[in-house]
């Protein structure tokens, strides 16, 4: 975490928050929730978050303005601009336009990032691909940008890699899994843009040629019931386990032969980098992020989201050829360092705030703590 003697941190949440993490924060830390902020548009609450937010951030005078998300970003920095915060700064943690929504509503969420870009000092974006894909759009200068990667503890990860195969049979055993067959997984919520529909059409192919494999879904969400049904029509009954939420991600990963992950947009894939840390071999849609860790035929393939045709492809080839997938495994290992832990993370958005603070505020201004405002979303 920040420093307290020299910070003082308050978090700005929305209503719909997971708020499972604040023991883990510690009394450093005072959480402000504001009901109206939700996740959906709504003019009305929006209006209201707005004015809430705009009144906090001009009554506790903040030295600086720290957003996340696309919704809460914006209404966030606008409020800060307004109230005259002197740093504002906003995360992308993802792209907020795509070419899977309307041409007319991508452009207009283009226009709104140029125009909350016009007010913010700086981008901290999750990955490289990232950070190219919103400097392409005019959404800012690249003076205005800088990659700090998501805080990702790989402690768990890196020894999954060491369990004995003893355990994985009996992990296998306790999916009902034979421990001759092949195990495909991915891991991601289950909604429309993770793209599970994807692999569930490869799966229905690659069983009628390879049948001794399973494909393991890790997550949960509210797709699930159609996600099941599809399950039943294509026939794949026998073959794909829905797992849920879990907490035993690298142990089930370490029993994977490989990993992958049918996402139509992401900012900086999780699930990839904790398979490379685990060592498995990846087969990925060529999202945001993808080659950060995955370089084609070295530790996994990239394949152009919605190509069916070539995940069946890569997919078969992996599991008809374990040893190279092993292979690959191994090599995918040596992408993932220590850039991507938690201490970095923060050590880094440390050193930018500094800099931040030296460019933009005097001396004068800094005499006691100062205020960050942290998470707006």
């Amino acid at each position: 975490a920040l420093d307290p003697k020299y910070y003082w941190v308050n978090l700005l949440a929305g209503g719909e928050s997971d708020f499972s993490y604040l023991d883990e924060i510690g009394k450093e830390v005072s959480v402000l929730v504001i009901p109206e902020l939700k996740r959906n548009i709504d003019p009305v609450n929006d209006l209201i978050a707005f004015v809430k937010i705009f009144k906090l951030i001009k009554s506790r005078k903040y030295h600086l303005v720290h957003t996340h998300t696309a919704k809460g970003g914006f209404i966030g920095r606008m409020a800060a601009a307004l109230a005259g915060t002197p740093i504002i700064v906003h995360t992308l943690h993802g792209v907020t336009f795509h070419d899977f929504m309307s041409p007319l509503r991508k452009h207009l969420y283009i226009l709104l990032e140029r125009l909350a870009a016009l007010v913010t000092d700086l981008f901290i974006t999750v990955g490289d691909d990232l950070k190219t894909r919103y400097i392409s759009r005019n959404i800012g200068s690249s003076e205005k940008y800088v990659t700090i990667r998501s805080g990702i503890d790989l402690k768990e990860f890196w020894e999954a890699r060491e369990l004995p195969n003893d355990f994985i049979a009996v992990e296998k055993e306790k999916l009902g899994i034979p421990l001759s067959d092949v195990v495909v997984g991915t891991i991601s919520r289950l909604e429309p843009r993770k793209g599970h529909i994807y692999l569930l059409r490869a799966a229905s192919r690659i069983v009628s040629k390879f049948p001794n494999i399973k494909f393991v879904i890790i997550g949960d969400g509210y797709y699930k019931t159609f996600l099941e049904e599809e399950v039943k029509n294509l026939n794949l009954t026998e073959h794909i386990i829905f797992l849920g939420h879990r907490k035993d991600v690298p142990k089930l990963i370490a029993l994977m032969d490989i990993v992958t992950l049918t996402s139509l947009w992401e900012g900086l894939p999780r699930a990839l980098v904790q398979a490379a840390a685990v060592g498995k071999p990846i087969v990925t849609f060529d999202i945001e992020g993808a080659r950060e860790v995955v370089e084609e035929g070295v530790n996994g393939f990239i394949v152009p989201p919605q190509n069916i045709d070539l995940l069946t492809e890569k997919l078969l080839f992996l599991a008809t050829n374990l040893p190279i997938a092993q292979t690959m495994g191994l090599q995918g290992r040596k992408r993932v360092n220590n850039c991507w832990d938690v201490e970095t993370m923060v050590q880094r958005t440390s050193e930018v705030y500094e800099e931040l603070i030296s460019r933009k505020l005097s001396s004068s201004r800094l005499l006691g703590r100062n205020e960050i405002h942290t998470g707006c979303r």
